[in-house]
């Protein structure tokens, strides 16, 4: 699922990509998502990636900007076991193909 950056003012005030409203509360409670959660290409990698995985989208897709993902993969600390391995599970449940 990919998740958009449009706000939804009456709803939530946050962009739906950096919200926990949209991808926790929707995505995965309301309509019991179990796949991954990407945002669309973010443009300021630094400023928007950091806001989004707090968020609990998955994926962060930093097209354009090189320096700002350099810059918060510098500053940045690597994801939990536990967290790890739950976005591994939902990537897994959703490819083509034989099982192991």
């Amino acid at each position: 699922m990919m998740a958009a950056h449009l706000a939804y003012p009456n709803i939530d005030p946050h962009l739906a990509s950096q919200s926990p409203y949209w991808p926790q509360e929707v995505l995965r409670h309301k309509l019991h998502l179990r796949g991954v959660i990407f945002t669309d290409d973010i443009g300021m990698v630094a400023a928007r990636a950091e806001v989004s995985t707090k968020a609990s989208v998955d994926i962060v897709l930093p097209c354009n900007d090189r320096p700002g993902l350099i810059e918060l993969l510098d500053k940045g600390k690597p994801a939990s076991e536990s967290s790890l391995a739950r976005k591994w599970e939902r990537m897994r449940k959703k490819a083509p193909g034989k099982r192991h």
